[in-house]
């Protein structure tokens, strides 16, 4: 049996905050029970993450990094002081009674929209972004959705929370959903679902969610900048701003994926005609 120790922190506290309104929340209702047992696993610069009783992640970012899928966004007042005063135990404590009008905070849509992609944008984008990274581009030519084996490869690999080839595989799932392609968006949740142990806890929870259709909000800034076509430097600037270099593999993930999706389009099309 698990034993949980509950520490009573409200009034602790208090001196430091009146109580937390969250900026945005996508925690679900039935999540929330959540905040009454958590393990802190994990405290950034921008966003620190609790693991829960079942193994689910919540992290509570910093609103300069935005929304999660499955957590909350505070202020950075707030989230300096929570971050401050939470260090990684191994012990589940109880830190519902900090956040206040939970019920209300807003929940921002998290899906990727649907639009259209031009060839000669994304073609040359793409080509700036691999000649950046060498060892993500390496990785990036086993994003092939017709080819399981290929896919398999990129789960895990590289380092730090989300390691490269799950950024890259990230960014192709937004882009399968961003085209309407749902055969390939298919074909990538089935096999990431089933290789999704052999990677980081911190990537299971992003894969899990880009499995439901559901992305964080710095990965739905870039995509607009995609969708209506803003230069390179707007989208490397926009993209660097994402972890250490996951922003720019989730960016490189997209643009593959998209451009493998065009190209079989206009295959398909030659044929046809």
């Amino acid at each position: 049996m698990t034993c949980i120790t509950f520490i009573s922190i409200v009034i602790y506290m208090s001196r430091l905050l009146q109580g937390i309104k969250p900026v945005c929340s996508a925690l679900k209702p039935d999540k929330r029970s959540c905040l009454a047992s958590l393990r802190i696993v994990y405290v950034g610069q921008s966003s620190f993450i609790g693991e829960c009783l079942h193994g689910d992640l919540l992290p509570i970012c910093d609103s300069r990094r935005g929304l999660v899928p499955g957590g909350l966004q505070v202020s950075s007042k707030d989230f300096q002081q929570l971050a401050s005063w939470m260090p990684p135990t191994d012990e589940y404590i109880d830190i519902s009674g900090l956040f206040i009008d939970l019920a209300t905070a807003p929940e921002p849509d998290l899906t990727v929209p649907r639009f259209h992609l031009e060839a000669p944008y994304i073609t040359q984008v793409l080509a700036k972004v691999k000649a950046l990274n060498p060892a993500a581009t390496k990785l990036s030519q086993y994003l092939d959705y017709t080819n399981s084996r290929k896919i398999g490869r990129l789960i895990g690999a590289g380092t730090g929370a989300t390691p490269t080839g799950d950024d890259i595989l990230t960014g192709a799932l937004a882009a399968s959903l961003s085209t309407s392609e749902i055969q390939a968006y298919k074909t990538l949740s089935t096999i990431v679902r089933t290789k999704a142990l052999e990677t980081t806890r911190a990537s299971r929870h992003q894969l899990k969610y880009a499995c439901r259709g559901e992305f964080a909000s710095v990965h739905l800034d870039l995509i607009e900048k995609i969708r209506i076509r803003k230069p390179y430097e707007a989208l490397r600037a926009t993209a660097e701003q994402i972890g250490h270099t996951s922003g720019m593999d989730f960016l490189l993930g997209f643009l593959t994926q998209a451009a493998q999706i065009l190209h079989t389009k206009e295959s398909t099309c030659q044929k046809a005609s």
